[in-house]
């Protein structure tokens, strides 16, 4: 890090405005998705050749008993990490290479809400993955060619189903990630989900009431 840069000190609590983008999951479903039922062989190739590289470990965070540091070019952000403090604390749950971004779980224990977080290495910018649920989306997995970004979560508390939301990625805009395209599956819970090439992704359902699960593959109508 140059000395001309200056690092800021913030915290998840007070976030400037600039640096925190809100990425909402619209319910309503995108026309522009194609949705074609596929079998079980079919799906479970593609997992197979669908590989998240993360890494878990702690080498790149301060962590002590009752924060966790995060330390980007431009700012470090700082996260409670006491789980006996029941207003408010997180989860460190690893690093993007490929997007080159931090995952945060930030838990609000007294609302009993929470939301995932990307932190962003370079620009220190805050992306926070709001669901229609009160829990957290699952991990966000980058396509392929790093074109886009899909996430989605399942409705943990209330069981009235799942939705996935893609998200666009581009470096040379103002904020790395937009809304894309989204979709929701009533009384549906995704068990596992991967992308088959830049533009197609399979998911694998459970029906909320039944034991045989179902495949679909969804392609970006661009």
């Amino acid at each position: 890090m140059s000395q001309s840069q200056k690092v800021l000190p913030d915290t998840a609590q007070a976030k400037q405005d600039s640096m925190t983008v809100w990425l909402r999951v619209n319910t309503e479903n995108s026309r522009n998705l194609e949705l074609v039922v596929i079998s079980a062989i079919q799906y479970n190739r593609y997992r197979r050749n669908y590989h998240l590289d993360i890494d878990k470990s702690e080498s790149r965070i301060i962590r002590t008993s009752k924060e966790i540091k995060i330390n980007t070019l431009h700012r470090i952000l700082t996260y409670q990490a006491d789980t006996t403090n029941y207003s408010e604390f997180s989860y460190y749950k690893g690093y993007l290479p490929q997007l080159k971004a931090y995952i945060i779980d930030e838990v609000n224990a007294a609302n009993e809400i929470s939301n995932l977080e990307l932190v962003d290495s370079i620009s220190g910018k805050l992306y926070i993955f709001e669901t229609a649920f009160d829990n957290s989306s699952a991990i966000p997995l980058p396509s392929p060619g790093l074109k886009f970004l899909l996430s989605y979560a399942n409705d943990l508390y209330m069981q009235r189903g799942s939705s996935l939301s893609v998200l666009q990625i581009n470096r040379k805009a103002q904020h790395l990630y937009s809304e894309y395209s989204n979709y929701s599956f009533k009384d549906k819970k995704i068990e596992s989900i991967c992308w088959i090439n830049n533009s197609a992704f399979a998911v694998k359902l459970m029906p909320l009431e039944a034991t045989i699960p179902q495949y679909l593959r969804l392609r970006l109508k661009e």
